[in-house]
């Protein structure tokens, strides 16, 4: 929902406005009168929205979690006064630089606004005016459909050189997120600093053509971008080959980490076979550490469901010859991972080495980078030699590393863990079987186990009358587990002793596993 919501914001909210008025684009019920025609000076004012400095602070939330903050930048000038206007901007939510034309299309009684973003796609919106309830409409003419979401946007200008704003998502009825905004204008925008921005745009820019253009005129009936979530020349369901027995140079690594310097992002689905596929975005940057052959990550992923913070090391290890990543994300889940590039392919072959699988499960996964930093992957899950869980995901460099972003996604997924390691449940002693409360509630929570023992525990979910198994956890290792307020998780030692169970509270938190006298078998 994030992602939706700031692509909305991108489009809809830069710099907008007019004096005590609202901004609308498609009202809650999705009709939309016809416009009048845009008078000169009403096209004007809506243009001169775009001109100056601008700086927009923005706050999304979605389904009640915690509000993400996000901020733009925006300059403006004239390109002809009254006329048009070109505006270059940077959306640090999204790590994308953007172009923005707009220009008075006296024909259709419109102004017209296009973006291009520095991944190389575009969109393109229609202004008109209300002059009976003194608003500026928006509406989305590229791309047209929103995956049956419906969305209305409201903007007042609290002076000329304030706005404050908000973009409301329904489905099916319901809100499932919202974001609002203010943005200030702090001063024009010369000529110098216009010109430096937009070479940053140019120079960072992937598959964007320079040459001047004027904004496009499309049809409200366009149909929708879509986008390519291929992933991997390895078929769908062919099998990912085996982790190679070769080893890398301390060059050949130097050489796959200096690729993957940069900002990226990347979209794919997952989900298992013959079953649902679950939309996926990722969001990353990496950079080399200074005297070593290591490179530090951080990244933020998002799906149906979950937003998860991460950040990781990956470092040339001699003895092995292989890449190593060590990884820890904002869900409580903590791994190690192989790595081996072919230096003549540039495939990338992943290699799951903590914690450890559960017997007859195997991960396989392979990454295909080209020289620009796009590409692509597979991840293939198989228990007892069949395939069950697939992962494919496409990705593309979209620019180099923002350290002051880096630093502020590093510090919200350490501030993340933090609090989710501060929630504690109580680990309440296993007595008998008619002491054990039963699992309810509906509210969707993340625990995170840490085995705090010095031996091997199975963790139970308590169903009923029975339990049902769901792992194996070594000594000191955390897993992260996906479950319900209110529902009930049995630990017992490797021969199925009880020790103790966990009920899940109503927030994210951390079940610490310590030592209890161990009583009689689950039944």
């Amino acid at each position: 929902m994030r992602s939706l919501l700031s692509g909305l914001l991108l489009a809809l909210l830069v710099g907008c406005g007019s004096q005590n008025s609202g901004e609308q684009a498609n009202n809650p019920e999705g009709q939309v009168n016809a416009p009048a025609k845009l008078t000169a000076e009403q096209a004007e004012m809506i243009l001169s929205m775009k001109v100056g400095q601008w700086e927009i602070e923005h706050l999304v939330e979605r389904d009640g979690s915690n509000p993400f903050p996000s901020q733009e930048i925006l300059l403006g000038r004239w390109k002809e006064k009254g006329k048009s206007v070109e505006a270059v901007g940077q959306d640090f939510g999204k790590n994308l630089l953007y172009l923005f034309e707009m220009i008075h299309d006296q024909d259709l009684g419109l102004v017209v606004g296009k973006i291009t973003l520095s991944n190389g796609r575009e969109m393109v919106k229609h202004y008109s005016w209300d002059e009976s309830t003194k608003t500026i409409r928006i509406n989305m003419a590229k791309p047209t459909s929103l995956d049956g979401k419906k969305y209305s946007v409201v903007v007042d200008r609290l002076d000329k050189d304030t706005f404050t704003g908000k973009v409301t998502v329904t489905e099916d009825g319901k809100t499932i997120g919202t974001q609002s905004s203010r943005g200030q204008r702090f001063g024009p925008a010369s000529d110098k600093e216009f010109e430096d921005f937009k070479q940053l745009f140019r120079s960072e820019s992937t598959g964007v053509s320079m040459e001047p253009s004027q904004p496009d005129v499309v049809a409200e009936e366009s149909a929708e971008i879509s986008a390519d979530l291929t992933g991997g020349s390895v078929g769908e369901d062919e099998e990912i080959p085996d982790f190679p027995d070769k080893k890398m140079t301390a060059q050949q690594a130097r050489e796959s980490l200096a690729r993957g310097v940069g900002q990226f992002q990347g979209q794919g689905t997952r989900g298992p076979v013959n079953g649902e596929q679950v939309a996926t975005r990722d969001n990353w940057q990496a950079r080399l550490v200074a005297g070593e052959i290591a490179a530090e990550i951080v990244g933020r992923f998002e799906s149906e469901n979950q937003e998860i913070l991460y950040q990781g090391n990956i470092h040339y290890d001699e003895q092995l010859g292989l890449l190593v990543l060590q990884y820890a994300d904002s869900a409580g889940l903590e791994r190690t991972e192989h790595y081996y590039s072919d230096p003549i392919t540039g495939r990338s072959y992943v290699r799951s080495v903590a914690p450890a699988l559960h017997p007859g499960v195997s991960v396989k996964q392979i990454r295909d980078e080209g020289e620009d930093g796009h590409g692509n992957g597979k991840v293939q899950v198989t228990q007892d030699g069949k395939l069950v869980f697939r992962v494919q995901y496409a990705f593309e460099k979209i620019g180099p590393v923002d350290g002051r972003q880096f630093e502020k996604m590093l510090a919200e997924q350490e501030q993340a863990l933090k609090t989710l390691n501060s929630n504690k449940l109580a680990f309440v002693p296993y007595t008998t079987r008619d002491a054990l409360p039963s699992s309810r509630g509906n509210k969707d929570v993340r625990i995170v186990f840490q085995n705090d023992l010095e031996n091997v525990i199975k963790y139970w979910y308590v169903e009923g009358e029975e339990n049902k198994l769901y792992g194996e956890m070594q000594p000191g290792e955390r897993r992260p587990q996906q479950t319900f307020t209110g529902h009930v998780w049995l630990i017992t030692d490797e021969d199925d002793k009880p020790l103790g169970y966990f009920i899940a509270g109503g927030v994210d938190a951390t079940a610490r596993i310590v030592p209890v006298k161990p009583a009689g078998n689950p039944e």
